[in-house]
């Protein structure tokens, strides 16, 4: 079972650095799906993030990013910059989406938008995610 969780967790990590390469494609590319054991992270300025669902879920229509990519990210202006977030307060909340396998998603390169640069990896959540599966927030400085 260990053996077949690392193979399903290598071939998203090599999916996901495939599509990286491809600089000129969006969201609206073919929905994939969640692999076994794939993390996302979510940044938001707010606290009680209105996206997230008191059951623990996502709402359908979601945006987050890659665990890996997220490690690019050190502060709350960052996270703005990187993932042209619509709200210029520092997104200083982490939230941790480790959606059930097979959860609807489209990736894509984050674009220039609201006066940030973006350049992030954005992961859509097409149908949102079940219970249970956000925690969190972490929290990160603001600068």
């Amino acid at each position: 079972a260990e053996k077949t969780e690392l193979k399903a967790h290598l071939r998203f990590l090599v999916d996901e650095l495939a599509q990286n390469l491809e600089r000129n494609r969006d969201v609206t590319e073919p929905r994939h799906y969640a692999e076994y054991s794939a993390i996302f992270k979510r940044f938001t300025a707010f606290e009680n993030d209105r996206r997230i669902t008191a059951a623990g879920g996502l709402l359908p229509g979601t945006y987050a990013t890659t665990e890996a990519d997220a490690t690019n990210v050190r502060t709350g202006l960052e996270a703005v910059a990187r993932y042209a977030l619509p709200n210029p307060k520092p997104a200083i909340y982490v939230f941790t989406v480790k959606p059930l396998k097979d959860a609807a998603i489209r990736r894509g390169i984050v674009q220039s938008a609201f006066g940030q640069p973006g350049g992030g990896v954005e992961v859509l959540f097409c149908d949102g995610t079940a219970a249970n599966t956000v925690t969190g927030p972490g929290k990160i400085p603001e600068r």
